[in-house]
């Protein structure tokens, strides 16, 4: 079956738009710039994971350093409510900051 000239020409703008469409998909795919975003990425991961690791740090010291305020707090006064916490590891209920 054959088709009409204004047919066959259609068809064969089609296939040039479709073409050129794919073309140019092909070069979007293949843009630098997608490298840069994978690496910006990667360092972003990376970062990430360096911060969870350095916050998870800070909460260990800001523990030992509360520990550390209530021992001397402790010392200072023979605070029972700082003995437990010694103890148990529990909060002190004191202010151990207004008193030291």
């Amino acid at each position: 079956m054959k088709a009409a000239v204004e047919q066959q020409s259609a068809l064969m703008e089609l296939q040039r738009i479709d073409s050129a469409i794919m073309a140019a998909n092909n070069r979007l795919k293949n843009l630098p710039e997608h490298e840069q975003i994978k690496a910006i990425q990667a360092r972003l991961a990376t970062g990430a994971a360096e911060l969870a690791i350095a916050e998870a740090e800070l909460a260990d010291v800001a523990i030992d350093l509360r520990r550390d305020d209530t021992i001397l707090f402790y010392r200072r006064t023979g605070c029972s409510a700082c003995k437990l916490y010694i103890r148990s590891s529990t909060t002190c209920k004191l202010s151990i900051n207004k008193d030291l």
